[in-house]
């Protein structure tokens, strides 16, 4: 107790010693003026009644101190593209609010002006494919531009606008060209066939005929003129100088039969006497082959292809009023000139596949013909078999007529 007692004297004694205790003195608060606080949800520059304040950041704020009444926020972003003006009333003392929502305007403003371009811009046009063929190897254009190759009887494709274009193509040695206009309607795939054979054949075709028509006239053949082409045959040249003539002589079936009981082939021909007579008793022939040494004519020349292949015979008139003569004696051998109706003759190449046949000595009157063995001289046996059938094979005959009122009584049967 005691000990508490010293220590609040000591205590007492201390604050006597340090003078009186001073105590804060508390203010009253004054009443503050209305506020008006700015949000805003972009970063923006901001003015108020059309003064400058500052910047607020992006959805950051900023006050400032107003009186009561309406006030003018104008809210700008740093681009100054998209701005915001708002009318704020302030009504108490208090704190106003007023958020700037920039934003919306410039998405408002972005989109607008994306309309704008695109309504601007040239919208894309429509566009197809088009399928080119060709026949031959060819290479192509499209509206003037080259395209490549097309190989004979390919095809390319590409794609092209609506519309009318212009498809060419050229050989490879650029000697033929065609030309087709496409007519693209749709956006569906389109074909042009290019064919370049017909152009080519034409233009092979109009070549050949300058040439023909730039070659010199050449002057018809004379038929009368043995140096002249002839069509394959026997002609008989009738007259000299200027009135002379070549005459063909007609052919006729010459029937082989076999005579009497050893084989002899006898020949007959209808009618008792040739249409065609000779003035001249030894006249002179032209036999016209082929230029490749065979006839053109089978049927009546055989494989004829010179005069050793023909037979000069002399006919008699048999009782049935037809002309014949042994062509096929005991042998069987073919008649040669021991034989009574055999008449030799001579001949000479004068041309190319043409032979003149001249008589070494005259004619008697009488009925004659050149008979073509040709295809029977290396198998007379097999024409002797055949004239014993009931339909042997006929032989051709080119006959003529000696005229005259004498015979020669040794040609007589």
């Amino acid at each position: 107790m005691a000990a508490a007692l010293v220590v609040a004297a000591l205590s007492a004694q201390a604050q006597q010693d340090e003078g009186p205790i001073l105590r804060p003195k508390v203010l009253p608060v004054k009443p503050t003026g209305p506020t008006l606080l700015v949000l805003c949800d972009l970063a923006c520059n901001w003015k108020l009644d059309g003064e400058a304040k500052g910047r607020i950041q992006a959805g950051g704020s900023a006050k400032a101190n107003v009186v009561l009444g309406q006030h003018v926020v104008v809210a700008t972003t740093d681009d100054g593209a998209d701005e915001v003006k708002l009318l704020s009333e302030v009504k108490s003392s208090g704190q106003t609010a007023v958020s700037i929502e920039l934003k919306p305007v410039r998405d408002s403003r972005l989109k607008a002006e994306q309309e704008a371009k695109d309504k601007a811009k040239p919208a894309e046009p429509a566009q197809a494919m088009l399928l080119v063929t060709c026949d031959l190897v060819c290479d192509w254009k499209l509206d003037g531009e080259m395209k490549g190759r097309i190989e004979a009887g390919g095809s390319a494709k590409v794609k092209v606008e609506l519309g009318q274009h212009l498809v060419a193509a050229t050989t490879e040695d650029g000697a033929d060209q065609v030309k087709q206009l496409s007519d693209v309607k749709s956006n569906v795939q389109a074909v042009v066939s290019l064919d370049l054979k017909p152009a080519r054949e034409a233009r092979l075709k109009a070549e050949h005929q300058a040439l023909e028509k730039a070659k010199p006239e050449t002057p018809l053949p004379d038929p009368n003129d043995p140096a002249s082409p002839h069509a394959p045959g026997i002609y008989l040249a009738v007259g000299t100088g200027a009135d002379r003539k070549l005459v063909s002589l007609n052919s006729c079936e010459f029937k082989p039969k076999e005579k009497g009981a050893f084989v002899r082939v006898l020949g007959a021909a209808a009618g008792p006497e040739a249409k065609l007579r000779v003035p001249a008793t030894q006249p002179e022939f032209y036999f016209y082959f082929d230029k490749r040494g065979v006839s053109y004519n089978p049927v009546t020349f055989g494989s004829a292809s010179s005069p050793s292949d023909f037979l000069l015979l002399h006919l008699t008139v048999n009782s049935e009023e037809k002309r014949e003569a042994f062509i096929i004696k005991v042998g069987p051998r073919r008649i040669n000139s021991s034989d009574g109706e055999y008449i030799p003759f001579k001949f000479s190449e004068v041309g190319l596949a043409v032979y003149k046949v001249t008589l070494p000595s005259p004619l008697v009157s009488g009925e004659y013909g050149f008979l073509s063995l040709s295809n029977e001289k290396s198998d007379v046996l097999d024409l002797a078999i055949s004239s014993q059938g009931k339909n042997p094979r006929p032989l051709w005959l080119f006959d003529f007529g000696v005229p005259g009122l004498q015979s020669d009584p040794a040609f007589a049967r």
